[in-house]
């Protein structure tokens, strides 16, 4: 039996207020969860100097990459032993958040 698993982490976050990037990262950890390897596999930016791009404009062509990237890390993992994909999309946590904090005061 292995003690370790794999873990594909694919992100979408801010590197800017308007910038975005969607990565990957693939941790081999201890079933405890301690980190033993942290890899960078792949990424993209998001950003777009044309006046009429804005932070919706790049977190739509930054979801559409996001999704692919979902769909290919789960596959993986599945063919994998002791893997999973674990997501984190930050625009959408933030937009929650701020709706949560929003419908507090209504």
């Amino acid at each position: 039996m292995s003690k370790t698993k794999t873990v594909y982490e694919v992100m979408l976050r801010y590197q800017t207020t308007d910038e975005l990037i969607v990565d990957v990262r693939k941790d081999i950890e201890r079933l405890d969860g301690d980190p033993i390897t942290e890899e960078y596999v792949e990424g993209f930016s998001y950003e777009d100097d044309r006046v009429s791009c804005n932070l919706e404009h790049n977190y739509r062509e930054a979801l559409k990459d996001y999704k692919k990237l979902l769909v290919k890390y789960r596959e993986l993992a599945e063919k994998e032993p002791n893997s999973c994909v674990k997501e984190w999309d930050e625009v959408e946590h933030d937009a929650i958040r701020l709706i949560a904090i929003k419908q507090e005061d209504e």
